[in-house]
């Protein structure tokens, strides 16, 4: 009887051993609510291992970028965003946020019968120059533009720069109708030419 239970108590710490060291290399913590036995989780753990491994795509589409782009690029939730450059000669600024969601039934179905793939896109425009951005797709219908637009120069060497953030509502491109101010006012900033 006793070496029955020992031969137990050994299977079940090998397998907390094995769930410790698979848990860590997944990356993941545990989660100390489960009602599920280690077994349990190990199993489940491998068999989500098991389905990255086999992943295939099922689907591939190709959207032409129908504008300069700065190469640019998020992905989150179904949408792509890529920036676009602005009028100015300088390579590293862009003044509108174009986004496509990739994961749409209207670009399945749209993407291969368009001759023009600027239809699929849809542009944000701002009067600033974007820093950078941020998005809430699926919770809140929202994308934070953080711009920066020179207010004054002082001289030819300095100037003073304002940086703000623009909400948008992706699904129209206007300001956000949840946001008590559509733009909000970050600083002023003094700053140098090619610096």
């Amino acid at each position: 009887m006793d070496a029955m239970l020992y031969a137990m108590i050994e299977q079940m710490d090998g397998t907390l051993l094995r769930y410790s060291v698979e848990l860590s290399a997944a990356g993941l913590i545990e989660n100390p609510f489960t009602s599920l036995s280690v077994p349990t989780r190990l199993s489940l753990l491998s068999s989500g291992k098991n389905a990255w491994a086999q992943l295939e795509d099922s689907q591939t589409q190709c959207i032409d970028l129908c504008f300069a782009s700065l190469g640019t690029a998020h992905f989150e939730e179904g949408l792509i965003m890529v920036g676009q450059k602005g009028s100015s000669n300088r390579n590293t600024r862009w003044d509108s946020a174009n986004t496509v969601r990739v994961l749409s039934s209207q670009l399945l179905r749209d993407v291969g019968h368009l001759d023009n793939h600027r239809e699929l896109w849809s542009e944000i425009h701002t009067q600033a120059s974007i820093l950078d951005f941020d998005t809430s797709v699926k919770i809140n219908d929202l994308i934070a533009l953080v711009t920066y637009s020179v207010q004054d120069s002082v001289g030819q060497v300095f100037c003073r720069v304002s940086i703000d953030v623009y909400l948008y509502k992706l699904s129209t491109g206007g300001s956000h109708s949840g946001a008590s101010r559509p733009v909000l006012h970050v600083c002023d900033v003094p700053f140098k030419e090619n610096h």
